[in-house]
């Protein structure tokens, strides 16, 4: 049998489960609702994809490393939530999701936070924050240069990603 989430396709087990999570957390403890984030590798990269559109009203922002997703055929037939700042790290080597479906998921939420198409380098290389968009909704993008699917220096992505949510 087949791992990994069931994301961009019309089984929406994962969602369900995020949903089911997310009311038990909230019932259960004192959750800062302003401050829910997602973030993931892979597979785990395509769910924080996922979330981002389909759970916009509640997640504030996403980190995907090495994620994809967000396909014109699933656009074509589903309406993404709310907005989300975004923060894509990819790999330009990364043979298992192609370079170009970061850049693709990138291109969406350009789109959806109304950004422009030039960009200022952030505190973090090789990061880059697109200028122009919505208050509140930046999207930067990451792009490693010679980096394959696994080989980032996870110890620094991290306390990266994090500086990231936090300034939320």
């Amino acid at each position: 049998q087949d791992t990994g989430w069931e994301t961009f396709n019309d089984d929406e087990r994962d969602l369900e489960f995020f949903d089911a999570m997310w009311d038990r957390i909230r019932s259960e403890y004192c959750v800062d609702e302003e401050r829910v984030f997602a973030s993931g590798h892979s597979i785990g990269g395509y769910m924080s994809n996922y979330l981002g559109c389909e759970r916009g009203d509640i997640v504030r922002a996403i980190a995907p490393i090495a994620g994809g997703g967000l396909h014109d055929w699933y656009l074509s037939n589903h309406t993404c939530t709310g907005q989300v700042a975004v923060k894509i790290i990819h790999g330009t080597q990364d043979t298992q999701v192609d370079y170009a479906d970061g850049v693709r998921v990138m291109n969406y939420f350009l789109g959806a936070n109304h950004c422009g198409s030039t960009t200022t380098p952030t505190s973090n290389p090789p990061c880059e924050q697109y200028d122009g968009c919505d208050a509140e909704y930046p999207v930067e993008m990451c792009a490693f240069d010679g980096v394959a699917h696994s080989d980032f220096d996870w110890q620094a992505l991290g306390p990266t990603i994090w500086e990231y949510f936090d300034s939320f």
